[in-house]
């Protein structure tokens, strides 16, 4: 009897150990932290005409980060000219062709493949 309850011992230590050593596992390489993702906090004025220059503000708006900016009413979209741009800062145009009505920001990030990020603001576009 004590030479059965020697060996379950000697078996618990041994699958103990082998637990134990496959925990410490090293990783070679570590993953990097996602890119930041663009905000759109506001936008001022919130309604503009044609050809009228509008500023949105927020975080993470540098062109690493956004790289293309359109006017999104939900079956379509119109890309806006950007005049300015920073961190926290995106100057642009109301795009001709626009018809008047209320509209989301979309941001372009620059990831493989694409991601166009609906933004939580809206500026409504009037007429001439």
């Amino acid at each position: 009897m004590r030479l059965s309850t020697l060996f379950g011992f000697v078996l618990l230590f041994a699958f103990a150990n082998l637990l134990a050593s496959g925990a410490s596992v090293k990783y070679d390489k570590v993953d990097p932290l996602p890119p930041p993702t663009p905000i759109i906090k506001s936008v001022q004025p919130e309604q503009g005409k044609i050809g009228d220059v509008l500023r949105a503000t927020g975080m993470f708006l540098d062109k690493s980060r956004a790289i293309e900016l359109y006017f999104t009413s939900g079956t379509t979209d119109s890309k806006v000219d950007i005049l300015e741009q920073s961190v926290s800062i995106i100057k642009f145009k109301i795009p001709a062709g626009l018809k008047p009505g209320r509209f989301h920001l979309t941001v372009r990030t620059p990831d493989d493949p694409p991601i166009l990020l609906e933004q939580p603001v809206n500026v409504t576009v009037v007429g001439r």
